[in-house]
């Protein structure tokens, strides 16, 4: 989609900061930077200084634009079309004796500290404003490019007249006020006033931060503090070796090709949707009040999903006379978060979190729902942000999963989908009609048992739980949620729940977990705990949180944008979707320690436990981790497909102990990884007869994961050290438990 076109079919008002630059969409014009024009200033201290302060950063965008693919770097420049000067514009040959002599064709010289390269555009202007005297609006055109940062000189003159007739032709425009020079410093602020209506204003550190968001490759450069903690433990990568190195060593240009390799991938880059106006907020208020509603519930998912949530009266928002949105209500504490184990209420120290820390939280009112089994609340996820910089918070694993959506978009031109398949096990408390856990059943342990003995796909828990299915289809209805299947599973007392694809992958995570609160609390109504822990008997199957992901390919040159499934290519897996599969088995064994990331969740995987134990895939085998599926029809999620065509990939090895939002991000971004390095997709399990094996431990798993660079860099520096410290902290405390000790410990606290 084009710039104008995002503007156009956005119902709210939009601002240039919304718009991150994009290197393919991105153009780095410099003005004036040449020999005539610097020579002519000399006298001037100010000048001087201020032109060796700014040529370091104009050599710094022009080189990290080099670097990047996509992006170009055109030199605008005083220089005649004739001897005679005779075509210079009227304004110049008013101007007195240094526009009247030009340098004449082909005369031009630039400075050694910055020269065009040999794929550099070249384009000489005889006026002031670039795009009044030259073909570049042409050019540019031709190139694809929206986006514009214009460097150079004169900041109040030749500069801003190129900013402010490229605003008016339609180019989003920025300006790096460092990379910029003036005559007096004056001047130079009289030059930026004039332009911050028609450009962002911002620094050469952010240009760059953009520029590299969204490079060539995904995999991120770490940062110093990262790196140094990988490298302590011996899990440096060779990339990240040569990025310290040439750090060490100053080497600007040599950093800049070794993260040839990379890309960063920041926390701080996106911005959450633009606010409703406040008049449609106040009117939701008045309709939720009319319903009955007195509570609004602001939630965030920690990451050991804990559903962490304060309850906001909502007449405290019906009296708010400046503010009408939920950004200021409710904070949480950052160790809460990102600190807290799943044991116990108390922080794990290695978090590096402070309780002194709180994080604002900043609702998403797509995301708000009525609860029906609390029908005098509501509740609304939201974003987490810095309390000082207003930043998203990169403990934020809801705006990370939203980050990847974006960057799918941005970077690739796909767009998820994404289908979800919930099991879980209905247990009562007090039946003693028989032993119902391994090993020694105490008198002394509280004796919980399932509510059947039926196995898989048998009616009998369908007509025994009638009202209690009924009752979840209907809240889930109220939820805006649909139920596409429903039926016994292997295990005792198991059910399975199919949500349907969704196109809105952040969606289909919200209806995660608000499906999973709403089975828990009508399973307590009718005197039941609905179990979603991975493993409650060891010798039946345990519980998953299986995905089913294809991407639709979201480029104007296709059949049908809105129902092109890129993941097959007619009766085969297409390229990307061979590449998004490898990308996953590549990073699986790090990968589970974010998808099935407890102690308890390595008791269900295993040979026999319909989960697959090997980094492997297969065709419609429920035994391997990636399963892929071939359609039954030829509309199957609205594509028209050929029979029997891949459709999608179903992902097993994840259950309900993992934080959705950060689970499912890291598989959708091992994917991508693949995509970006054309990763050649190993032969499938039946055929190959053998596979690299996988840990078999929780341990294992986070050890991997210490070990996997590219996963600790998407994650970045802050969660990924916190999540680590909870998760070691974790397995240290369940290791030492029982699976009876497990079991009941989760049905207590269900």
């Amino acid at each position: 989609m084009t710039l104008k076109e995002t503007i156009a079919q956005s119902k709210t008002i939009l601002k240039r900061q919304d718009f991150p630059l994009v290197a393919s969409k991105t153009a780095i014009i410099v003005i004036d930077i040449q020999t005539y024009c610097c020579s002519i200033q000399t006298s001037s201290p100010y000048y001087n200084q201020a032109l060796k302060n700014a040529l370091p950063k104009m050599q710094q965008l022009t080189d990290t634009a080099r670097k990047v693919q996509g992006a170009e770097v055109i030199f605008t420049y005083l220089e005649s079309l004739t001897q005679d000067m005779r075509e210079i514009s009227t304004d110049y040959k008013l101007s007195g004796p240094f526009f009247q002599t030009l340098p004449t064709p082909g005369t031009a010289e630039f400075l050694e500290e910055l020269t065009p390269e040999s794929d550099d555009i070249c384009i000489p202007k005889t006026s002031c404003s670039v795009f009044l005297s030259t073909n570049i609006d042409y050019v540019l055109r031709n190139l694809g490019m929206e986006q514009l940062v214009i460097i150079g000189q004169l900041t109040d003159q030749c500069v801003e007249s190129a900013v402010r007739d490229a605003a008016d032709l339609g180019y989003l425009v920025t300006v790096p006020q460092d990379a910029c020079v003036a005559k007096s410093e004056d001047e130079h602020k009289k030059g930026l006033h004039g332009m911050r209506g028609f450009a962002n204003i911002v620094s050469t550190e952010d240009v760059i931060s953009d520029l590299l968001a969204f490079r060539s490759s995904i995999m991120p450069v770490l940062n110093d503090d990262v790196a140094n903690k990988v490298a302590t433990s011996g899990t440096l990568s060779a990339a990240t070796k040569k990025i310290k190195a040439a750090k060490t060593a100053a080497n600007t240009e040599e950093i800049l090709s070794i993260k040839e390799e990379s890309s960063v991938f920041p926390a701080t880059r996106w911005e959450p949707p633009p606010l409703e106006s406040s008049g449609a907020v106040q009117a939701l208020y008045h309709a939720l009040s009319a319903a009955g509603v007195k509570y609004i519930r602001m939630c965030a998912l920690d990451i050991s999903n804990a559903t962490r949530c304060k309850a906001v009266p909502l007449q405290r928002l019906l009296q708010q006379h400046k503010s009408a949105n939920l950004d200021n209500f409710v904070s949480i504490a950052e160790v809460s978060i990102g600190g807290i184990p799943t044991y116990a209420d108390v922080p794990v120290p290695d978090s590096n979190l402070s309780a002194a820390r709180v994080l604002p939280l900043h609702a998403d009112l797509s995301s708000l729902r009525v609860l029906p089994h609390s029908p005098t609340s509501a509740c609304v996820f939201g974003s987490l942000h810095d309390q000082v910089t207003g930043n998203v918070s990169p403990l934020c694993c809801r705006s990370f999963l939203r980050r990847v959506m974006k960057f799918a978009q941005n970077k690739y031109s796909l767009a998820f989908h994404v289908g979800a398949e919930l099991e879980f096990c209905l247990y009562r408390n007090g039946r003693t009609t028989h032993d119902n856990f391994d090993g020694d059943d105490s008198a002394k342990q509280p004796r919980i048992t399932p509510v059947d003995e039926s196995l898989f796909a048998y009616s009998t828990i369908l007509d025994e739980q009638e009202h209690f299915i009924s009752e979840v289809y209907e809240q889930l209805r109220q939820l805006n949620i649909e139920i596409e299947l429903l039926h016994a599973e292997s295990a005792s007392g198991q059910l399975e729940l199919v949500l349907p694809y969704r196109r809105d992958v952040l969606k289909i995570a919200d209806d995660v977990v608000y499906a999973k609160e709403t089975i828990q609390s009508v399973a307590k109504k009718h005197g039941m705990r609905a179990l979603f822990l991975p493993k409650i008997k060891s010798d039946q199957a345990g519980n998953g949180l299986h995905v089913h992901i294809s991407f639709r390919d979201l480029r104007p040159n296709t059949s049908d944008t809105n129902k092109s499934n890129a993941f097959h290519d007619g009766c085969n897996i297409s390229n990307r979707g061979q590449g998004f599969m490898e990308g996953i088995l590549e990073h699986l064994p790090a990968l589970l320690s974010l998808t099935i990331p407890s102690v308890n969740s390595f008791r269900r995987v295993g040979p026999g436990c319909w989960t697959g134990h090997t980094a492997s895939w297969a065709t419609e085998d429920k035994e391997a981790p990636l399963r892929v599926c071939l359609s039954n029809n030829e509309h199957e999620h609205g594509d028209s497909v050929p029979n029997l065509a891949p459709t999608n990939v179903e992902f097993k090895l994840l259950d309900a102990t993992a934080n959705i939002y950060l689970a499912l991000g890291a598989v959708l971004l091992c994917g991508l990884d693949g995509i970006e390095r054309n990763f050649t997709l190993r032969p499938e399990l039946s055929k190959s007869g053998m596979s690299a094996s996988l840990p078999t431990t929780f341990a294992e798993s986070i050890e991997c994961l210490q070990n996997d660079s590219f996963l600790l860099s998407v994650m970045g520096e802050e969660l990924s050290t916190a999540y680590l410290a909870v998760k070691v902290a974790e397995e240290r405390h369940y290791s030492m438990k029982t699976l009876q000790e497990e079991v009941l410990f989760d049905y207590f606290k269900s």
